[in-house]
């Protein structure tokens, strides 16, 4: 079924299948890849199969999901949220570590590995054919974080701000604390729109 309103889907069914087909150029390192993932409420992991021995792992992982009578929270989490695929394995000494670690336990011998590895990452990457500082590329995401939360922030305070003129023009001193909830946690215009047309009835 086809629909152009995510909100059409409101009181129905909804069926949708999650596919991992695989990773590719994994490092070396790892090994046992598997996959873990959430969708929605999931409060246990789902998890591809481990697959061992290779930098290319291969799942073919495919889940059916199924929700009896869609909600306004669901259709949110469809619009707005997202589905964050953890890569999971077991990290294995490289050779060269291995030959640095003499006389180290298990234990240094992978701190002074990590500790190699984040000290090249610090003198930069290359990202299309020029070296990137790993500082400012941190600063920057922590940036457009911010600059993301402050518009969702100014959002939410302009809908507030809507909802008490239109309360003030119909008159009305008392609003239902669901619709002043709803208003205040919807990041999308659609649903502020609808909620906002509420207000004179106070429902």
């Amino acid at each position: 079924m086809f629909v152009d309103n995510p909100n059409e889907l409101i009181g129905k069914d909804l069926h949708f299948m999650v596919k991992i087909l695989g990773c590719r150029g994994l490092p070396s390192r790892f090994n046992d890849i598997r996959c873990k993932y959430k969708v929605y409420l999931d409060t246990e992991d789902n998890t591809t199969e481990v697959i061992s021995d290779t930098s290319n792992p291969d799942f073919n992982h495919k889940r059916l999901f199924s929700f009896k009578r869609v909600t306004q929270s669901l259709v949110e989490y469809l619009k707005e949220g997202y589905i964050m695929v953890q890569i999971w394995g077991k990290q294995t000494a490289r050779k060269s570590a291995v030959t640095r670690a003499q006389g180290k336990n298990t234990k240094e011998m992978f701190q002074a590995d990590l500790l190699n590895n984040a000290n090249t990452l610090m003198k930069g990457f290359r990202m299309n054919g020029r070296v990137v500082d790993p500082n400012k590329q941190s600063i920057i995401v922590e940036l457009l974080l911010m600059k993301k939360q402050q518009h969702r922030q100014q959002q939410r305070l302009e809908n507030i701000r809507r909802m008490i003129d239109i309360a003030e023009t119909h008159k009305k001193k008392r609003l239902p604390v669901s619709l002043v909830k709803d208003l205040y946690s919807t990041t999308s215009a659609e649903v502020a729109e609808e909620l906002l047309q509420k207000v004179p009835s106070g429902n």
